[in-house]
């Protein structure tokens, strides 16, 4: 009887350990969905950012993992242009967007930023899926701003919209945000299309 004892106690710590583990795995399932309730509450609190006003201090983290500050990005114009792995119409704008970047670069000495509220993995695949099956190579750093996790993503873009762009002047403060096709967005790409050099029209979005 002693081998039938053992293999069932050690059947038992194992039935106990499994429990244990799955009610850690839902431990932390509540706490992360009480932590999204939180930001959900709070997002629906918040406006859009003050037009005028200076843009709130952020850290993120690019695909690298290399920290970004917002101290470090705000010392020229940035526009930073929010999405979704799961946004259709994101992943549409990625061949404009990318052509918008070099002009807006070489020509305005403004940069545009991605913010993708998708984790690493799932942006890293989508990017990937960009450059493997649409042929467009993202050139613009992309920060990563869960809109479960957060603080980031619920300031800058409270409602979660994409695409949606908040436009920063070289000063630091917030001069224009909304959808890419939105009147703001139309006179931004408009002043930077009006120093491209000929044949580098930009009238997507204008």
């Amino acid at each position: 009887m002693g081998p039938v004892w053992e293999a069932a106690a050690i059947a038992g710590w194992a039935v106990v350990l499994l429990n244990l583990l799955l009610t850690l795995r839902l431990v932390r399932w509540l706490r992360s969905f009480q932590a999204a309730q939180r930001l959900d509450d709070t997002r629906g609190d918040l406006p859009e950012l003050p037009l005028g006003e200076p843009a709130p201090a952020f850290r993120a983290k690019d695909l690298s993992g290399r920290v970004v500050r917002s101290e470090d990005l705000f010392v020229r114009e940035t526009a930073l242009v929010f999405v979704s792995p799961h946004c259709g119409p994101c992943r549409r704008e990625m061949p404009g967007l990318v052509q918008l970047e070099t002009v807006a670069s070489q020509r305005a000495g403004a940069q545009i930023l991605l913010v993708s509220e998708g984790g690493s993995g799932e942006t890293q695949s989508w990017v990937a899926q960009i450059r493997d099956d649409d042929k467009v190579d993202l050139t613009m750093p992309v920060l990563l701003a869960s809109a479960k996790t957060s603080d980031f993503q619920a300031r800058y873009n409270p409602r979660s919209v994409t695409p949606y762009f908040c436009h920063i002047d070289e000063t630091g403060n917030v001069t224009g945000r909304g959808g890419l096709h939105s009147p703001a967005w139309a006179a931004i790409v408009k002043r930077w299309d009006a120093t491209a050099s000929p044949g580098r029209s930009l009238r997507r979005y204008t």
